[in-house]
């Protein structure tokens, strides 16, 4: 863990004509800063890459040394030279790394601060009035056509910690998660080659303290409830030309829902689950097998929104996984939520591979196409 940045430091206009400051790309000598950061993180990426393919007895844990040189250079820069929203998505980056989500919510709160504070003239500037230009770097966090620059070390993000020592990172759920919905004859053969299953990471998470999940949960809902400020703050300041944040929403709602789910044998049940096996308070019907533990679907007009609907639906979803493990249903009703939580353009590209079907359904849809430019994801 390092220390957090000091928002307020940061977000002080500069001393001078130009309360933004500077374009630090104006200077193009080999000792620029800013080069020197681009460079440090690419390296960073470059040897996170060489991480992954290295066995696990083989891999140097902890932060990459070169991420420490952002998490040390660029909060003094953005204080002191130039408002510049690419170095404050680069810090982003490296905080979630170093601090987790409450590092990636620190980021955005950095970048909302930014663009509250001193839209429209933070760097990059515009070119020839695009607007687009100046967001671009935030653009790529969450990406366009293909997963952001933030997804990498999302899915590293460790989701059980088992009191054994054992633990597994996200990634390798979901490997596990998509194993679970093969045919049984491609799941038994990979089992018997070594491959992890849901079962084995589901008895790292009740061998878990309650502490790290509570953690975690407090990590996604503080990282989403940045996202939707900075989501906000950017609409109403960049209109068309801000980015999407729907698929970086998506990976932390459901990264929320399986931590709930991971952790169902050891958190306190949510208030809707408390009362009575059979009618609960409020008039909600329980539902629970083999005496296992219940959850509650709303009745009658309970369901308010369309969140909630999608959070009985993923009840549901984790009860049959819970009750009959070998069937498909809950992975089935699983990918139905997540599915729900897409964009149009993201769940065609999901649905329909072939790229000219996929335009012909936009062109007789009357929809634009996205521009699939400058999505960041060759930055892994």
């Amino acid at each position: 863990m390092e220390a957090l940045p000091d928002l307020g430091a940061m977000l002080v206009p500069i001393e001078g004509e130009a309360p933004s400051g500077v374009d630090l790309r104006a200077d193009e000598s080999p000792t620029a800063p800013i080069r020197n950061l681009r460079d440090a993180r690419k390296t960073a990426t470059q040897a996170e890459r060489r991480r992954e393919g290295l066995d696990e007895s083989e891999v140097e844990t902890g932060l990459v040394p070169e991420w420490k040189i952002i998490l040390d250079q660029v909060p003094n820069l953005i204080a002191t030279k130039s408002k510049d929203l690419e170095l404050a998505a680069w810090l982003s980056e490296a905080l979630l790394r170093a601090n987790g989500l409450p590092g990636l919510a620190h980021g955005f709160r950095l970048i909302s601060g930014l663009v509250t504070s001193f839209w429209p003239a933070t760097f990059p500037p515009a070119e020839d009035g695009d607007q687009y230009e100046m967001v671009r770097p935030i653009a790529q966090l969450n990406g366009e056509s293909a997963e952001g620059t933030l997804f990498a070390p999302l899915r590293r993000l460790t989701i059980t910690k088992a009191s054994t020592g054992i633990s597994y990172a996200v990634w390798q759920h979901e490997n596990a998660f998509a194993l679970a919905q093969k045919p049984a004859e491609i799941r038994d053969k990979r089992i018997a080659e070594g491959a992890l299953t849901i079962e084995t990471i589901e008895q790292s998470g009740n061998a878990t303290p309650v502490a790290f999940f509570l953690d975690l949960i407090a990590g996604t809902t503080e990282a989403l409830a940045a996202v939707a400020e900075l989501d906000t703050i950017l609409t109403e300041k960049a209109g068309s030309a801000a980015p999407s944040f729907s698929r970086l929403r998506e990976f932390l709602q459901q990264l929320q829902e399986t931590t709930r789910s991971l952790g169902r044998n050891v958190l306190p049940p949510p208030p809707a689950e408390t009362g009575d096996a059979g009618t609960q308070a409020g008039g909600e019907a329980a539902v629970g097998a083999g005496g296992g533990g219940g959850f509650s679907l709303a009745s009658g007009d309970a369901l308010k929104n369309r969140e909630a609907a999608l959070g009985a639906l993923q009840q549901i979803a984790d009860f049959f996984r819970r009750t009959e493990p070998h069937s498909v249903l809950s992975y089935t009703l699983q990918d139905a939520v997540r599915r729900a939580r897409l964009s149009l353009p993201e769940l065609m590209a999901e649905l329909l591979s072939d790229d000219s079907v996929r335009k012909q359904f936009f062109a007789h849809a009357g929809f634009k196409l996205p521009d699939p430019s400058g999505d960041g994801s060759s930055s892994y």
